[in-house]
């Protein structure tokens, strides 16, 4: 894994502590139309231009981006279970270091996760991503003979405010793919996991 760094393009604002409980999302560089980007851009600059506030300009990009992604308009890379198996590896890196893993699914071009930061060795949510997608994206170019870019830049990161609002993002995840209509139930889904200790459904 190469080293910690801070080469992020903050396109989102990221308005964060750094310890606490994190649903975070990144995905396939080109997995959104660019008129999907733009209406972002627009209705981002309208929030800040009528002071709403900048979390929930972000929760908006996400509610907007991912049902888009979970159309599958575009990609199905990440499904491939040679490239799932480098994404997973890659998540699991840090796991015990800067953050504790307790939840994921890959989808077909974007990735969901949750963390928990808290009483762990520090490192920023961007320079942790930058690493395991810059890492990722080596060996997964490598895998099918390509070059350039893999991930888009940004990811989208939510602090988790309550055990209330942990359980509905877990649930939310994990169900990713039962939503998207691949699977009637998210055991099923070969590309998810949730820590033993959350869960009780």
């Amino acid at each position: 894994m190469r080293k910690l760094d801070e080469d992020y393009r903050r396109n989102l604002p990221h308005i964060q502590p750094d310890e606490g409980l994190f649903a975070i999302t990144y995905r396939i560089k080109g997995s959104l139309p660019k008129s999907v980007v733009d209406f972002y851009d627009d209705e981002y600059e309208k929030a800040i231009i009528l002071s709403i506030n900048e979390i929930s300009a972000r929760d908006l990009f996400f509610e907007i981006t991912d049902a888009y992604l979970d159309k599958g308009l575009s990609h199905d890379i990440l499904i491939d279970s040679k490239i799932a198996k480098i994404v997973i590896d890659s998540l699991k890196y840090y796991d015990g270091k800067y953050y504790t893993l307790i939840a994921y699914c890959i989808m077909s071009n974007h990735v969901h996760l949750i963390i928990d930061k808290s009483n762990l060795e520090f490192a920023s949510l961007s320079a942790i991503f930058g690493s395991i997608k810059g890492y990722s994206a080596g060996l997964i170019n490598k895998l099918i003979g390509r070059t350039g870019h893999f991930w888009a830049s940004e990811i989208y990161d939510h602090l988790i405010k309550n055990e209330k609002e942990l359980d509905s993002q877990i649930k939310y995840v994990i169900n990713n793919p039962v939503k998207a209509g691949l699977v009637d139930k998210w055991q099923q889904w070969d590309y998810s996991f949730v820590d033993d200790e959350y869960i009780d459904y």
